[in-house]
């Protein structure tokens, strides 16, 4: 892929005491997307406002529970009340193949704030060596 042709906006790790750097998020657009008009930038989260999308971007670490799961999620979107033609992008680590209490609670959430679901269950996005 060539990025000359995209630009990037960053949301920078955090350096925590005695552990390794955390956090972080960085998107690629291209010119297409429109000219951007915000963003908000927070540990794990990216929202780009930009003329014809708003995408926001979430990392949810595996160990959040669902209850904090769910307010940062919604905390991103009130961000982007205002805004149509939302992607959320990222990292959720919810499992959709064999969906959980938090993936069950975390769809429907989604669901009843009337976004839908585009990935395909069946396609494996992660593989452990174990």
């Amino acid at each position: 892929m060539d990025i000359t042709r995209y630009y990037a906006v960053h949301s920078w790790d955090v350096q925590r005491v005695e552990e390794r750097p955390g956090g972080g998020e960085s998107c690629l657009l291209k010119n297409s997307l429109g000219k951007i008009k915000w963003t908000i930038k927070e540990e794990n989260t990216l929202v780009i406002a930009a003329s014809l999308v708003t995408i926001i971007g979430l990392y949810i670490n595996p160990q959040t529970y669902v209850d904090d799961a769910v307010e940062i999620i919604m905390r991103d979107l009130m961000h982007a009340r205002d805004e149509e033609n939302i992607l959320i992008l990222g990292d959720l680590n919810c499992r959709i193949d064999k969906p959980d209490n938090k993936s069950k609670t975390i769809l429907a959430l989604l669901e009843e704030e009337g976004y839908s679901l585009v990935n395909n269950k069946d396609l494996v996005t992660y593989v452990a060596h174990n």
